[in-house]
């Protein structure tokens, strides 16, 4: 049976898996001597923030590719 012809809703299938090389290191080197909880949560809250949405309006083809290149 195939799959799509069962299915309801939407006509779309996809998964799209990330992964931060060096989570660690980016923490450590781009904070350097700097850091503290705040910056340390800021930086999480941008990481979060990029997965969440920027990815998402770039999967939607969105202007975030463009705004960023201007």
């Amino acid at each position: 049976m195939n799959l799509q012809k069962g299915a309801t809703g939407a006509k779309k299938l996809a998964v799209l898996r990330m992964d931060v090389d060096d989570l660690g290191k980016i923490f450590s080197i781009g904070l350097e001597d700097n850091e503290t909880i705040s910056r340390v949560a800021t930086l999480s809250r941008f990481m979060n923030h990029f997965f969440k949405n920027c990815i998402d309006l770039i999967c939607r083809g969105g202007r975030l590719m463009q705004m960023l290149r201007e």
